[in-house]
């Protein structure tokens, strides 16, 4: 595996308020379950960003916040090119923090796959 697909990159990552809001109004898909709401929709690029917008109020310890977005970054470090032309943007619900790392892991994979589905079309 080469060294760029080990560390998330700073073009990977959403960079205004602006963008995401993009997401929120232009979203050609989602996918709710596992702990997490992932969001998106076409940027125009090559490449995929993500967004996290994990709230406080639905997980109020913060190294329960740290560990989920750790886990979704490595995820999506992983799973980068299968979406790329996308901004994502990730949100957690209530019950994000009694969820292992492998089911997180796995509801991840299965966000990634349902999204970039939804939104092929939008990429064609």
């Amino acid at each position: 595996m080469s060294s760029t697909k080990k560390r998330f990159l700073s073009h990977w990552r959403l960079p205004s308020p602006k963008n995401f809001q993009h997401v929120f109004r232009a979203a050609c898909g989602k996918s709710t379950n596992g702990g997490v709401t992932v969001l998106a929709a076409v940027n125009g690029l090559n490449h995929a960003r993500l967004g996290l917008a994990i709230a406080k109020k639905k997980l109020p310890a913060s190294p329960g916040r740290n560990r989920l977005k750790r886990i979704i970054r490595e995820s999506f470090r992983f799973h980068h090119e299968q979406l790329a032309g996308l901004d994502i943007v990730v949100l957690n619900t209530m019950n994000a923090g009694s969820k292992t790392n492998a089911e997180l892991f796995a509801a991840l994979i299965d966000h990634w796959n349902v999204v970039a589905a939804q939104c092929k079309t939008s990429l064609s």
